[in-house]
């Protein structure tokens, strides 16, 4: 062997020396050669895009093949710890792997004979699952592997539209709530969009979900009702909900259409020509880009002059509850009309893991029905629905199949007499009436229509009314430490269908509205009702509940429900005198048991975090929306059977704690009727602050987590004002703390406001000058740089009997309570008519300050007033400076025209180039035997006002009720000129000339439309033709634009031989007009048509 290998070697130096001697050029070549191809394969060697690479369980990694000149076979060395999930590329050079369980395994991608590896080692993720709460998409419910208490700087979350996006979007997590520590209900400072992909990060887990949510039809059937012969297109996409991107369409396998329509399924069209009468039913299924599938019944009646056709109506609801029910008790034969309540939406609430609160079922009960002897009238029934039928000859004859005990339901086209013999009257549309006192349940009313010119021509429409019973609950809504929770704003009930945020039934919680009078302050301030404040009577309201308190305090309780109405629940314990104690939050009286219609209701009084709420049956999840602006889920789920006979608490996942305090300037004035604001002091909540509202005494309570706070109120600069100190909170320990104090003061200023007026003197038989105390009245009290803050005075009138007059009370036209720091102040009041007029200044120098103030309302008040008042150039624009705190007043003259009283200006005022003043207010000097100003006109944008011959004044006011407004000032006051005016083409008789109707045009007077001006003699008739050049526009609008000069006017379109009176309808896009001139002078017409964006049209006149 060895002597072979010598051999070997000496016959290739041989055969290398040969090859050097035989030629040098051949040796050059092939060594150049052999290199290059070494070089090549160097180059074309396949790389993998990583070696090493670590994942979580559940999670993927992407591996790619570089420079792969082959197709690339993936495989996993250890199939249980990762899966080959996806390969992609022509040569399938890019794979998705899955983990599926802690451990390490390799990865190895073959290019031909080379071998590519990859270590891959899995971890368990943190991370569980993620979810976006299809109720509310603030919230993320995320469920963890393993037990871990999380705070909020734990969790972070980004959120992007598309699946190829950056995650640019990161809103943060405002709070965290959990049972367990292994499910998390995470709620954001901002909501998720539908279809966004969320990615939640704990530790060195994370996890992406889309959120996709339920992909459903608005209403289970549609009807479409369509003539014979006429264009019909229909956008599918409106019919259904919740789509991911687009949606496709196709019928169901057995489907048609009718004949001459066509569905376009990748555009979403229906569209086509009905060919043949009749009624085709169809099943339409759309389907999105994430493949999930809906269904949608459609049900097309086609009609011409031959069959007619109706619509079915199915989805109807009325809601019973209280006010209902106390309706159908009173309003039988002989209802007085009423607003009636709205129906409750019919809504699909996320699952809870919790116990559910149940209540009991319902005792049998009878039920109210219609009087049926009697028909009610139209106008003292529920509501109604339209019947509208088509087809035929346009005008029908109704008549309404009676169905069980409904025999109130009627037909607005049935007419009864004084024998109460029922005619049935002819008409093009009819309306069902629907009294009170139906039973829930569904009702089924079928209306038989009969062409009224030929009844061999017959329809008939289907209404479905479903009459959905609601039932009482209340309770209080505490935590998780059994403390009542107050500050919370509002209250759903998601039932279990309820598909979105919106399908809920609000509940009703307890805020102050407190206008305190005793002490002369009056606002409208929401403040929660705390223990101590007492209702001793109450009165119905439309949309509220006045309770007057032992203390003195009046409350307005507003119903956060779609029932605005106030019915006979919530009904509170009525109490004389506040206990000395808070009474405890014991289970509330029971009520009897649950009977036919109203059943009066007993509940404790309104403490803090009570709540009521009328539901139909069913199972509920509940959100009440914090004082920090979150909508936190309660735990477990609400069962609704009937009316409730004791408390149905409900209890808020996380821990509170009840602070009380008394908020006070720096010289112990109260901060009253304002909201004190909460922050933590490492800023956790940045966007939705935890709040609280002080009542007339300065006295707030709020409920607040764990924590170390930092209270500040925001001050008529919308500065943040700090109160002295922290507030430090522990887990649901309730405290008391005193007074809180801000570093700055404020004094109050009081008084009186008053009216210089005239008033009828019994004594002296006449009319005599008097201040007269007004209540109702609002002052502004203006600073140097435009900051307002106001006060309304007290109304206190009653009627002397002795006198035979109204008189003033004691605290009549008083203010007080008005908290401003030391300046001084510009105060003006909304006079008589909209504007502000100027009283004159206070001035705040460390103390209280008692000033009474008057508006002199008389002529000498008003020309006081109006004295400095600049001079304003008609047709002029001229600008005015607003310094603050005042109005502009500008005096015009208008010049007599010669056979008109009135003429038409225009008034433009402009602040700072774009915005508006916040009133324009116009009066009439005195003149002749008028001794007085004479209120004219005022409005809030620019108007057109007519106006005589006169001097006049303008009021401009760029002050509001939230501040001044300063800068310049633009007015202008210019002679009003119709559109006609303004421009027309001039139209020479035997001369064509064209116009053009456009949409895009500057002047919105002009928008499609155009004006001819014609000359015309007295006594001569004309003939006007008109032809559109404009490819698909035939229906333009001809008529004259006053009958100053014209008589006999008359017009004929292209297809029609007679004569269309109707000036105003529209017309084919050629005809002919033709008048008789009564009067010489210019006569316009105007030429209107949006049947395109630009529209020429030719036009020409003789004389006949």
């Amino acid at each position: 062997m060895k002597r072979m290998n010598i051999a070997k070697r000496v016959l290739a130096c041989g055969l290398a020396v040969a090859m050097v001697v035989t030629g040098g050029n051949y040796s050059s070549v092939n060594v150049s050669a052999a290199k290059k191809t070494k070089k090549a394969a160097k180059k074309t060697k396949a790389t993998l895009s990583k070696k090493k690479v670590s994942m979580t369980a559940g999670g993927t990694v992407t591996l790619k093949v570089k420079k792969a000149n082959k197709k690339v076979k993936w495989s996993a060395k250890n199939k249980k710890i990762v899966k080959i999930t996806k390969t992609s590329g022509k040569k399938k050079d890019t794979v998705v792997i899955t983990g599926l369980k802690k451990g390490s395994t390799v990865v190895t991608a073959k290019v031909g004979k080379q071998k590519l590896k990859c270590k891959v080692t899995v971890s368990v993720s943190q991370l569980k699952s993620v979810a976006v709460d299809k109720l509310d998409y603030s919230a993320l419910t995320v469920k963890l592997a393993k037990k871990k208490a999380l705070n909020v700087g734990d969790i972070k979350v980004a959120v992007k539209a598309y699946k190829s996006g950056a995650y640019n979007g990161n809103p943060k997590v405002e709070a965290l709530s959990t049972k367990d520590q292994k499910t998390y209900r995470v709620y954001l400072t901002s909501s998720v969009g539908l279809n966004d992909y969320v990615r939640v990060t704990v530790g060195k887990s994370s996890k992406e979900v889309q959120n996709k949510q339920k992909f459903y039809v608005k209403e289970g059937n549609k009807n479409l009702l369509l003539e014979k012969d006429v264009i019909a297109q229909y956008d599918l996409d409106g019919f259904f909900e919740q789509s991911v991107g687009y949606i496709s369409y196709s019928l169901k396998k057995g489907s048609k259409l009718p004949k001459g329509l066509t569905l376009v399924g990748k555009r979403g069209l229906l569209k086509g020509i009905a060919t043949e009468a009749g009624v085709t039913e169809s099943t339409l299924i759309a389907k999105d880009e994430a493949g999930r599938k809906a269904t949608l019944k459609l049900t097309f009646k086609v009609y011409d002059e031959t069959t007619i056709a109706a619509a079915d109506s199915s989805d109807n609801k009325i809601k019973l509850d209280d006010y209902m029910a106390s309706m159908n008790a009173s309003r039988l034969a002989t209802a007085v009309p009423t607003a009636a309540p709205t129906a409750a939406p019919s809504v699909d609430p996320s699952e809870s893991e919790a116990p559910s609160i149940k209540t009991a079922a319902p005792a049998p009960t009878a039920t109210a029905t219609v009087n049926p002897e009697v028909t009610p009238d139209p106008e003292k029934v529920y509501t109604s629905y339209d019947i509208q039928p088509k087809g035929g000859s346009g005008s029908y004859k109704y008549d309404l199949v009676q169905t069980g005990t409904d025999a109130g339901v009627t037909l607005s086209t049935d007419v009864t007499d004084a024998n109460n013999q029922v005619t049935k009257k002819a008409a093009g549309s009819t309306k069902l009436y629907i009294p009170y006192g139906l039973a829930a349940g569904d009702h089924v009313y079928t209306i038989n229509i009969t062409d009224a010119a030929d009844a061999a021509r017959t329809t008939t429409a289907t209404v479905t009314v479903k009459v959905v019973e609601s039932f009482n609950i209340s309770g209080t809504i505490k935590d998780t430490a059994d403390t009542p929770l107050s500050g919370n704003e509002k209250i759903y009930f998601y039932p279990a269908e309820a598909n979105s945020s919106s399908d809920y039934v609000a509940g009703r919680t307890f805020l102050k509205r407190s206008p305190k009078q005793s002490t002369g302050s009056f606002s409208y301030s929401y403040t929660e009702l705390t223990a101590g404040n007492h209702p001793k009577g109450y009165t119905n309201g439309a949309s509220r509940k006045d309770y007057e308190c032992a203390n003195g305090d009046k409350y307005e309780v507003y119903t956060h429900t779609d029932t605005a109405q106030a019915g006979p629940f919530p009904q509170p314990t009525i109490l004389t005198e506040a206990p000395t104690a808070a009474p405890s939050a014991a289970a509330p009286t029971a009520a009897p048991a649950a009977s036919a219609g109203a059943t009066p209701f007993t509940q404790p009084v309104i403490e803090a975090g009570n709540y009521a709420a009328e539901v139909p049956a069913g199972t509920y999840t509940v959100k009440v929306q914090g004082a920090n602006g979150v909508r936190y889920q309660l735990d477990g789920s609400v069962s609704v059977a009937a009316d409730a006979l004791a408390a149905v608490n409900l209890t808020m996942p996380v821990r509170f704690a009840n602070i009380k305090a008394v908020a006070k300037f720096a010289n112990d004035k109260v901060v009253a009727n304002s909201t004190v604001y909460f922050e933590t002091t490492n800023k956790k909540y940045e966007r939705m602050s935890f709040q609280a509202r002080t009542d007339y005494q300065g006295v707030f309570t709020a409920s607040l987590p764990a924590g170390t706070y930092e209270a500040y109120w925001l001050d008529e600069h919308k500065q943040k004002q700090y109160f002295s100190g922290q507030i430090k909170v522990q887990d649901g320990m309730n405290a008391e703390l005193g007074d809180i104090k801000l570093a700055i003061s404020r004094f109050e200023v009081s008084g009186t406001y008053s009216v210089h007026t005239t008033e009828w003197d019994s004594a002296s038989g006449k009319d005599v000058e008097v201040d007269k105390l007004t209540g109702n009245r609002t002052l502004y009290f203006f600073d140097a740089t435009g900051n307002v803050t106001k006060v309304r005075t007290r109304y206190d009138k009653t009627y002397d009997s002795t006198q035979h007059k109204t008189v003033s009370g004691p605290n009549d036209g008083k203010y007080s309570n008005v908290l401003l720091d030391n300046g001084t102040y510009t105060v003006r009041c909304d006079s008589s008519y909209d504007g502000l007029s100027t009283l004159g200044t206070v001035t705040i120098n460390g103390g209280d300050v008692q000033q009474n103030f008057v508006y002199n309302e008389m002529s000498a008040g008003l020309t006081a007033e109006f004295a400095n008042a600049a001079v304003l150039t008609l047709e002029q624009e001229s600008v005015f400076t607003s310094t603050g705190n005042n109005d502009l007043l500008v005096k015009f003259a208008i010049p007599e025209t010669q056979g008109q009283t009135e003429v038409a200006y225009d008034v433009t005022a402009m602040l700072n180039g774009g915005d508006m003043p916040s009133f324009i207010s116009v009066y009439k000097e005195p003149a002749g035997d008028t001794t007085y100003y004479q209120y004219v006109d005022d409005f809030s944008t620019n108007g057109k006002i007519d106006l005589s011959a006169g001097t006049y004044i303008m009021r401009l006011t760029p002050a509001g009720s939230y501040g001044q407004k300063l800068g310049n000032v633009s007015v202008k006051v210019s002679k009003h000129l119709a559109a006609y005016e303004k421009s027309s083409t001039a139209l020479t008789i035997g001369t064509p000339t064209s116009i053009v109707c456009a949409k895009n045009v500057a002047d919105k007077d002009f928008k499609y439309t155009a004006y001819v001006k014609i000359s015309v003699e007295k006594g001569k008739k004309y003939e006007v033709n008109y032809a559109s050049k404009t490819i698909g526009a035939s229906q333009i609008s001809v008529s004259p634009v006053s009958y100053q000069y014209i008589d006999d006017f008359e017009k004929v379109t292209k297809n029609s031989d007679s004569i269309d009176d109707a000036i105003n309808g529209m017309g084919e896009g050629a005809g002919k007009i033709t008048f008789t001139a009564y009067e010489s002078g210019d006569v316009y017409l105007e030429f209107y048509t949006d049947a395109a964006l630009y529209t020429t049209i030719d036009v020409s006149a003789v004389v006949k």
